[in-house]
């Protein structure tokens, strides 16, 4: 993926910025601005300030639309396999956790290691929103889907 220059208005710091603020690698902009460099106590200020910018948002801008683009290519595959990921979570019995099984977090304990399943009502809020992303699309082809995937072997 080819990323757009930043322009010759922002200096490399501001950039970065703008870069770790658009790839989403932070939950906020004070997380954003601490990790391009700048002091925490005032990231939230400095963060703004950059972002209120033209020239700011605008690389801001075309940085989220070069990563919207590339995602929108490979959406349909990966969402079929996030689907699927989150189908054989609900089919999941604890008795399969292991450190053999993909699926499972690691829990660090005192006893040692513990295998869990992420959370099946997470997994199953996440399918609904994957089955129900565009309001274009029938609900029979959303269920169609569901019932195709439900249909395949446990794990």
């Amino acid at each position: 993926m080819e990323l757009p220059d930043p322009p010759s208005s922002l200096n490399p710091k501001q950039a970065l910025f703008i870069r770790e603020l658009a790839f989403g690698k932070h939950k906020s902009q004070k997380a954003a601005a601490i990790a391009a460099g700048y002091a925490p106590g005032r990231a939230v200020v400095t963060g703004s300030a950059i972002l209120r910018r033209p020239d700011a948002r605008s690389y801001y801008d075309s940085l989220t639309g070069t990563v919207a683009d590339e995602v929108a290519k490979n959406v349909s595959m990966d969402m079929i396999d996030l689907a699927e990921y989150h189908v054989q979570i609900l089919k999941s019995k604890p008795s399969q956790a292991g450190p053999d099984n993909p699926l499972c977090d690691i829990y660090p304990t005192r006893e040692g290691e513990v295998y869990v399943f992420p959370k099946k009502m997470d997994s199953a809020r996440a399918l609904f929103d994957i089955l129900n992303r565009d309001n274009e699309k029938s609900e029979s082809a959303g269920l169609s889907l569901l019932e195709t995937l439900l249909s395949k072997r446990d794990v």
